[in-house]
């Protein structure tokens, strides 16, 4: 994109644009944040990827004592992010203001064309923001000012290095966080008279003394270090003034300090090449009354670089040259831009008061939220990740309702440890014996073993043999499967062969310590942890990735984040995550008990003064996933969506075990700023919350410094903090996905369980001010509702005891419409299926129970969709077809006493059976035309096909827009060819594959068709044209055919002596007989006479008779001929599908 300025151009038009770039005291973080989040803006992205590398490579190159000022960080996001939690540096300050603000004219500059935003004819920057100005004067396109832009962002950032090192040097310890300037509206000449006196009445530096950095229009500024700028402030000679202290960090404008050297050290390796780049825009000066003269970018970046740190800022002037050009151009009106500057009104008030009527200042850009190529708070659907479905076993909990009741009344579930996990001999309160623990409780699964083996097509002995964490792992998958409506193959997404599995197991006590003591043929896949998933993609017969992940309390999570990445990377396209911990090894609770990780004394006292370790516990849970796009398209439910997961290290923690709250905060700064999501629009974490004291006063920490790190959040951006720990225990390897769980049930619910970790006090070593920073721990059910047209967003915690530290970042699902049929059903179909007569039985009365329990309004039609649609089915099967509820209900209790026999799990043989013109009726098909996409795209492609073959359409004959009587032969019977390959298809379509096909008169072209021994085309062809000749040769209504109950020999006798003959012999007792009207009825009569059953067929024409031999006859003497070269085009192809003929006992396939 060119935008070059015409000199002459602005002067024509009697009006100027003057883009406006302001310092570092404006605010445009915010509006960075949000262009970082700009998509299709090519440009724009290779700035800002570029700048980030600019500024990395310049950190790099600094001092290792230097280097520690400045975050580390992947991305410029997060470096934007960590920074603006961190004390200011003049560094990025000025480099992050540079950056804005070629991005913003980048992103404004694409809209130049539209005529939404002008092309400057003029610049202006306020010190640094001078850098960028010059980039955009030195520029004549898009790819230029990205050129450009970089080397002034390079500029900015070493200009701030200078000065920084220079207060550094100045100021004790640099006074980071002090401002370096204050504004006061004192005149030039009385700032100038109170500094000379103070100078001349201080012994101290020159490098210590304030000085005038800027002449404003209402005032001036002053800079010195902040302790000497305190004292200035406080004399008698300010007292009668206003002072207001800015964001400045460093002293700039200071010719006592700076010099050329400090110039050409900064420009030292950055003016090569820049000579090309001409100076095409004017810009000004903001020390003088006049233009910057200079012919090309290197040299303009010298005079700018000069004026920043040497010169005295002018803005008086700066007003007067304005004026000055706007006379000389003659321009009637103006434009003042701001990009990143609080100046421009200021300028226009100024410019009013020397004559000038007409200046505008233009709205500040509109907010990038409302460009469709931003995609702000949640980033993009493609990075976006749908929960579809989830399912668990918890402590006390054997299923997902028991599991928030659980929550909801506070309930803490710790126990003694059952019998049937391991001999109480192994715990010892002294501690003296040896592989003994001190610890004596846990968190349990009640029945870890019950599991339908004949469901799972295992075998018994397999099964006993089998850690029960794989069963229950194999049983909660198969039940969120169940909760997600995923039928295997129904979908794009849902291909067997692109689902994957992630399972996070850490520990292997079954292998260990119960199948280890017997070991038998399915010792391995039945104790190895990578069967777990394993056995899953087996058993469904998925062939994605299979994925074992062990990093110890966070594999849940870890392999969460996995399967995310291999939906992101389109590895696959549906994951199942989650995580198994069933605990039957003694050796474990000694191992942890003598590492000190356990509580001794009961459950995790999360929060708690007194906590002192945690409490094992077990935990299986598995969640659906799916990239949130897919899950749209396929109608799935949607009960949250994973904004960002990510995994990093602890690895500057005093040792392994050990948590180390800036990497937890980082992982948060990240995710964050990956999603584009604020800090306060979190309002809940579910922390780790083991309930160790270095642990949870860690994370607190970390968690406060990231979302709540003083007392700014609103009343209404409450945050919640809780851990289900406090509740079910630690479940180590599930404890993530426990926890995930909890939230996606919060989620459902609307409501923030109560936190029951706390016994006696709150951890001390928690700040004081919880309250007012508005965050808060629930000690009774809390209300979590949604904001208007807002989402609940909420992070989950997961860290791991050999360093690692996992976070998730989720927000609700998005509302699901209200989906009404466009048509109007009279009855619904129902189908229920199990593998065993008893388990269906069962899901038929409990069927019917939901629905008498049930009150929703739509309930049959999303019933009918979900138990038919959306549900594996089974050998066990019911179809139940109802009308109303009542109905539906009586018929699932008569059903569920009638349950006899399996269907069998091979599918029946089918043929298919195509009729003759006789079935035709007026709009034959009408419904499935309409219900039906594919059907009724057959119907007009094959339509198109008989048009493009000289045949007129048939599509009358379908919808229905005349009556059949009305339309031609060769429509109805083209018609009726059309309509039944288009049914057969769609039968096809629906699984159904015919084992062999017959044509009965018309209907075999139909079934060459279908069979594969003619084309589509050349059937219609063919059809058509038989048609044709039959309606050409033949005169209607003058024969007709008739349907007899009888067997040929009866028949025969009845027709001897009448010109009727046999047409169709459809069976033993099934003949049809055509002849003349006149010689039929004759015929009807004498059938009435024998009370023969029969019926008149409502064709024009006798077909199979002698009425239709003239046809022959033309046939031979002149049609043939006409399309003799299309007939000997046609290729017949030995069928695929049998198809027996209809003159004997022959099939099709053996006349090939």
């Amino acid at each position: 994109m060119t935008f070059g300025v015409e000199p002459s151009s602005t002067v024509m038009q009697n009006q100027a644009s003057i883009y406006v770039f302001g310092d570092q005291s404006s605010s445009f973080q915010d509006d960075l944040q949000e262009l970082l989040l700009v998509e299709q803006d090519p440009a724009l992205r290779h700035f800002l990827s570029e700048s980030f590398r600019t500024i990395t490579q310049e950190i790099l190159s600094l001092s290792a004592l230097e280097k520690q000022a400045f975050p580390k960080a992947e991305t410029l996001g997060l470096l934007l992010g960590l920074y603006r939690t961190r004390q200011p540096h003049p560094a990025l300050e000025g480099a992050f203001l540079c950056i804005y603000q070629v991005a913003q004219y980048l992103h404004l500059a694409r809209s130049f064309s539209s005529g939404v935003s002008s092309r400057p004819n003029y610049v202006l920057g306020i010190c640094t923001g001078s850098l960028a100005a010059a980039a955009v004067s030195c520029s004549s396109d898009l790819n230029e000012v990205v050129t450009t832009g970089l080397q002034a962002v390079l500029v900015a950032f070493r200009v701030g290095i200078i000065v920084h090192r220079k207060a550094q040097a100045i100021a004790q310890d640099g006074a980071d966080a002090h401002s370096w300037s204050v504004v006061t509206n004192m005149q030039e000449a009385d700032a100038e008279a109170m500094l000379s006196d103070l100078r001349d009445q201080e012994n101290t530096s020159i490098a210590s003394l304030p000085y005038l950095s800027t002449v404003g229009l209402n005032g001036v500024t002053i800079s010195g270090p902040p302790e000497v700028l305190k004292n200035v402030v406080s004399m008698d000679s300010m007292s009668n003034s206003k002072t207001v202290s800015i964001s400045i960090f460093a002293p700039y404008h200071a010719s006592h300090l700076y010099t050329d050297d400090d110039v050409n050290d900064i420009l030292a390796a950055t003016l090569t090449g820049l000579e090309c780049y001409q100076a095409r825009i004017p810009i000004f000066s903001n020390t003088s009354s006049s233009l910057l003269e200079s012919s090309n970018f290197g040299d303009l970046l010298r005079s700018i670089v000069t004026q920043i740190l040497t010169s005295r800022m002018q803005l008086d002037q700066v007003v007067e040259g304005i004026s000055n050009v706007l006379i000389g151009d003659k321009a009637a009106s103006s434009t003042l831009h701001p990009v990143g500057s609080h100046f421009a009104p200021s300028l226009a008030q100024a410019l009013g008061h020397r004559g000038h009527a007409n200046v505008e200042v233009s709205n500040p850009p509109v907010r990038l939220q409302q460009n469709p190529r931003v995609q702000t708070g949640t980033g993009t659907n493609s990075s976006k990740i749908a929960i579809v479905g989830f399912s668990g076993r918890f402590p006390e909990a054997d299923g997902l309702d028991q599991f928030w009741d659980l929550l909801k009344q506070g309930l803490d579930v710790h126990q003694p440890v059952p019998s049937d996990r391991f001999n109480t001999s192994h715990y010892d309160p002294t501690g003296r014996r040896k592989n003994t623990s001190k610890v004596k409780h846990g968190c349990w699964i009640k029945e870890p073993g019950l599991f339908d083996a004949r469901f799972f097509q295992m075998s018994p002995r397999e099964a006993c043999q089998s850690d029960p964490a794989q069963r229950l792992a194999l049983l909660t998958a198969y039940e969120a499967i169940e909760m997600a409506g995923m039928v295997p193959d129904r979908t794009a997404s849902s291909q067997r062969d692109r689902v994957g599995v992630f399972y996070g197991t850490t520990s292997d006590d079954w292998r260990e310590v119960n199948s280890g003591q017997n070991i038998d043929t399915y010792f391995i896949p039945g104790g190895n942890r990578a069967f777990i998933p394993g056995r899953i993609n087996y058993h469904f017969k998925f062939s994605g990735p299979s994925v074992s992940v062990d990093t110890a309390c966070s594999s849940s999570l870890a392999a969460l984040n996995i399967a995310c990445n291999s939906l992101l990377k389109k590895d696959c396209d549906t994951a199942i995550a989650g995580g198994t911990n069933v605990m039957t090894n003694p050796d474990n609770f000694a191992g942890l008990d003598r590492g000190h990780f356990l509580s001794r004394t009961g459950n995790c006292k999360t929060f708690d003064d007194s906590a002192d370790g945690y409490c094992r516990a077990d935990g299986v849970g598995t969640v659906i996933l799916k990239r949130l796009s897919d899950a749209i398209a396929d109608n799935d439910p949607v009960f949250g969506v994973i904004l960002g997961v990510h995994t990093n290290h602890s690895a500057e923690a005093v040792s392994i075990t050990r948590p180390l709250a800036t990497a937890q905060e980082y992982l948060f700064r990240k995710l964050l700023n990956e999603s584009g999501v604020k800090p306060h629009e979190i309002s809940y974490v579910e922390m780790h919350g083991t309930g160790t004291q270095a642990g949870d006063a860690v994370e607190m920490q970390s968690v406060l410094h990231s979302f709540a790190w003083d007392q700014s959040r609103r009343p209404s951006d409450t945050l919640h903090l809780g851990s289900v720990k406090s509740n079910v225990g630690h479940g180590e390897s599930a404890s993530g996905v426990t926890a995930l769980i909890k939230v996606l049930l919060m989620m459902r619910h609307s409501a923030i369980p109560p936190h029951c970790g706390i016994k006696s006090k709150i951890n001390h070593g928690f700040p004081t001010d919880l309250a007012r920073r508005n965050v808060h721990i629930a000690f009774q059910e809390a209300e979590w509702n949604k904001k208007a047209h807002q989402t609940r967003k909420a992070f989950v915690n997961n860290f791991s005891a050999a360093g690692g530290n996992t976070a998730v970042l989720l927000q609700d699902g998005p509302a699901r419409e209200d989906v009404k049929d466009s048509i109007t059903r009279s009855h619904h179909v129902f189908t229920v299926s199990a593998r065993s007569p008893e388990s269906l039985k069962k899901r038929l009365a409990g069927l019917a129970d939901f629905l008498a329990q049930s009150e929703e309004p739509n309930l049959l039609s999303q019933l009918s969709y979900t138990l038919t649609a959306r549900r594996i089915h089974h050998n066990y099967r019911v179809a139940i077809v109802a009308s109303e509820a009542q109905d539906l209900y009586s018929k699932l209790r008569e059903s569920s006493t009638n349950v006899t026999s399996a269907t069998s799990s091979k599918p029946p043989k089918v043929a298919f059976l195509f009729t003759g013109q006789g079935a035709a009726s007026t709009a034959m098909g009408k419904q499935l035309y309409t219900t039906f996409s594919s059907f009724r795209a057959d119907v007009q492609h094959m339509d198109m096909l008989a048009r493009q073959n000289g045949f007129a359409t048939i599509l009358a004959l379908i919808e229905g827009t005349e009556e059949i009587q009305t339309l031609t032969p060769v429509t109805v019977q083209l018609g009726t060819c059309i309509f039944q390959i288009a049914l057969a298809r769609f039968w096809m379509s629906l699984g159904v594959e015919p084992c062999y096909v017959l044509g009965h008169s018309l209907g075999e072209y139909a079934a060459l068709a279908i069979s594969g021994t003619l084309s589509i085309n050349d059937a219609i062809y063919l059809c058509g044209q038989r048609a044709t000749l039959i309606q050409g040769m033949c005169v209607q209504d003058t024969h007709c055919m008739l349907a007899v109950e009888a067997s040929q020999n009866e028949l025969a006798t009845l027709i001897e002596d009448t010109a009727a003959e046999f047409a169709c012999i459809n069976g033993p007792t099934s003949v049809v007989i055509s002849g003349e009207k006149s010689e039929i009825e004759q015929v009807c009569a004498k059938l009435s006479a024998l009370r023969k059953r029969f019926t008149r067929l409502p064709v024009p024409y006798a077909f199979h008779s002698a009425q239709v031999e003239p046809m022959l006859d033309e046939l031979d003497r002149t049609a043939y001929p006409l399309f003799h070269e299309r007939i000997e085009s046609i290729r017949l192809k030995a069928p695929y599908k049998a198809m027996p003929s209809n003159f004997g006992q022959e099939s099709i396939r053996s006349k090939f």
